[in-house]
C-alpha cells in the first residue's frame, strides 16, 4: 500500500484559474459565500499494456459553488420588530503565528448562539488561512502601516475568521414577549492581524 499524498490546495491560487469567478470574489459582500471542493490530479504514464505509473506531475484544481444565503426563521405568529447585520470574529485556535508565504491551520470553536454546521463548517477541523489572501483581504488588520510586499519577511500574522450574522428582534403580538434570533448568513472569510517582528 502506498503512502498518502499530502499537499495544500490553496483556495485563492486555484480561484485564479477562473478569472470571471475571481472578479466576483473581489466584492466584499460576495466573497464570503464562495465554497470550494479541492481536487488533486496527477499524471500517469504506461508501464505496461495494463498498468500505469505516476509520471511525477501533480496539481490542484477545485469545484466552486455559492453558499445559499440563510435567512432568519420567524416562528408562526411572531413579527419582526428590528434587524441588524453584524460581522463577528469567531473564536479560533492555531499553533503559532504564520510567517511570509504559505498558510496556517486554524481550528474554529463552536459559537455560543448558532452552529457551524449551519454554514457548512465543523468545529475541531483544521482549515487553512492563507498568507497571500490575508495580505489582500479588506478585513485584515495592520499594527503598523502596510509595507510593500518586499517587507513580508519582517512580518508575522495571527489569522482571524469573520462570519456575518443577522440579529433579528421578534415579538409575539399577543404576549408582547420579545426574543433575539442570531442567524449566520453563510458569509465567512479568513483574514489576518499583521505585526512587525517575530
Amino acid at each position: 500500500m502506498s503512502a498518502p499524498y499530502e499537499g495544500l490546495a490553496d483556495f485563492h491560487g486555484i480561484l485564479g484559474q477562473f478569472p470571471e469567478l475571481k472578479r466576483e470574489a473581489l466584492d466584499p459582500e460576495k466573497m464570503g459565500f464562495i465554497r470550494m471542493v479541492p481536487h488533486l490530479w496527477y499524471g500517469v504514464r504506461p508501464d505496461s499494456p495494463d498498468h500505469m505509473v505516476f509520471s511525477g506531475r501533480a496539481g490542484w484544481t477545485g469545484d466552486f459553488s455559492w453558499f445559499p444565503r440563510r435567512y432568519p426563521k420567524i416562528p408562526s405568529g411572531w413579527r419582526v420588530v428590528g434587524e441588524t447585520k453584524v460581522r463577528v470574529r469567531l473564536d479560533i485556535s492555531f499553533p503559532n503565528p504564520a510567517y511570509a508565504g504559505g498558510g496556517i491551520g486554524v481550528t474554529i470553536k463552536e459559537p455560543k448562539d448558532w452552529r457551524l454546521s449551519e454554514i457548512g463548517l465543523q468545529s475541531g477541523v483544521s482549515y487553512v488561512a492563507g498568507w497571500e489572501s490575508a495580505w489582500e483581504s479588506p478585513f485584515s488588520e495592520w499594527k503598523s502601516p502596510k509595507p510593500a510586499k518586499g517587507g513580508l519577511s519582517e512580518l508575522s500574522m495571527d489569522p482571524i475568521v469573520i462570519a456575518e450574522v443577522v440579529e433579528t428582534t421578534i415579538e409575539n403580538p399577543a404576549t408582547r414577549e420579545r426574543r433575539i434570533l442570531k442567524t449566520p448568513t453563510g458569509w465567512v472569510v479568513s483574514a489576518g492581524i499583521f505585526k512587525s517582528g517575530f
